[in-house]
């Protein structure tokens, strides 16, 4: 399963999502959806846009773990 620490980094530089989507120049929406995980899939321009706006790559954003249903395959 893949999962979006954002929340993560935000709170080690005191930003907000809102301010991350001002950097970002990206809707608030967009941004609260990709931090909480309310995606379907991950649209390759708001993570750019992320990326970029916290200096990051992606893998220190996305982390992959095995979810429960996966282990018997």
């Amino acid at each position: 399963m893949i999962s979006v620490c954002v929340d993560e980094l935000l709170a080690k530089r005191n930003l907000t999502i809102k301010k991350l989507a001002q950097i970002a120049g990206l809707r608030y929406q967009t941004v609260f959806d990709f931090v909480k995980g309310n995606t379907q899939g991950v649209d390759w321009t708001t993570l750019d846009a992320v990326c970029k706006a916290l200096s990051v790559q992606p893998g220190d954003i996305l982390r992959w773990r095995e979810s429960d249903d996966s282990k018997g395959l």
